[in-house]
């Protein structure tokens, strides 16, 4: 699945812009063998290659990107689980925008 589609797949969840924590663990769950397999991929990468910038290689950055959003979306759903909101609407679009797609 490309990138892109996996972006507009996360935004097709919303509710006007705003997601439940269930819509965002399923995202998750449905991604989280990809995140396994890159984040593995990166850490053997980081520790073969110390010296360079991994994160910020051109055929890598949507890598990276897909990283960032499962690991803050991974943060939100914590907090939430945390705090018992499991009934609340949360709005990541911030974190969608910071995304580089």
């Amino acid at each position: 699945m490309k990138f892109s589609d996996i972006i507009k797949e996360l935004k097709s969840l919303s509710n006007e812009g705003l997601y439940t924590r269930g819509k965002i663990d399923w995202w998750l769950l449905k991604h989280e063998k990809r995140y396994q397999s890159l984040s593995k991929d990166f850490d053997l990468l980081k520790a073969e290659f110390p010296k360079s910038d991994i994160d910020g290689h051109k055929l890598l950055k949507q890598e990276s990107e897909f990283i960032k959003l499962y690991e803050s979306l991974y943060e939100v759903s914590e907090y939430y689980r945390d705090e018992n909101l499991d009934k609340e609407l949360v709005n990541i679009n911030e974190i969608i925008n910071d995304i580089k797609y």
